[in-house]
């Protein structure tokens, strides 16, 4: 870890880190996450993390209002108090995610996981992968790849949040800073 982390890692004006991703390969992101102390890493994912992935929260928050049909106060997702509506609202509903990379998929699976949101993550080339969209309810798409060409079901909903779609990076931005203050009160 170069020297100049560690300085700010120890400062206490640091209130936040964020790792722009991607990195060089050699660095193993995982290592890097569990070295920033907990009350300092805000994007949720290192191991045992005070706050969860902005990525995932964004996600659920578009959800919510697909579902609901409603923006008012209510549409921020709340870690504590939104567990039984999801828990009511998902109940039978089919979610699929697609892909399977560390910047898009990985923290929309960590909430998802801390939610227990029940959920299908697969890659697109796996020969199945028509047969779980047409069941789908809900498909999340990290992958760069358009869904034009699939068969989907009728009424089901795609979030597309990829290198090519970045329109929920305002929702993002808005969870990070969330976290950030959530870690220092």
């Amino acid at each position: 870890m170069p020297k100049t982390l560690k300085k700010k890692l120890k400062k206490k004006e640091v209130t936040g880190i964020i790792i722009e991703k991607p990195i060089p390969a050699q660095l193993m992101t995982d290592s890097l996450y569990n070295y920033i102390p907990k009350e300092k890493e805000i994007e949720g994912l290192r191991l045992k993390a005070l706050v969860l992935p902005p990525q995932g929260l964004a996600i659920l928050t578009m959800i919510k209002y697909f579902l609901t049909g409603k923006i008012n106060d209510k549409i921020i997702i709340d870690p504590k108090k939104d567990v039984n509506f999801w828990k009511k609202t998902l109940k039978n509903k089919k979610i699929v995610l697609l892909g399977r990379d560390e910047i898009y998929a990985k923290p929309i699976t960590k909430v998802f996981q801390e939610f227990k949101i029940n959920h299908l993550n697969i890659d697109l080339n796996i020969k199945s992968t028509e047969e779980y969209l047409q069941q789908a309810d809900i498909i999340i798409n990290t992958s760069d790849k358009s869904l034009e060409n699939y068969s989907l079901k009728p009424n089901s909903f795609i979030i597309h949040y990829s290198s090519l779609n970045t329109s929920l990076e305002p929702l993002v931005v808005y969870y990070l800073f969330k976290n950030m203050v959530g870690v220092n009160k």
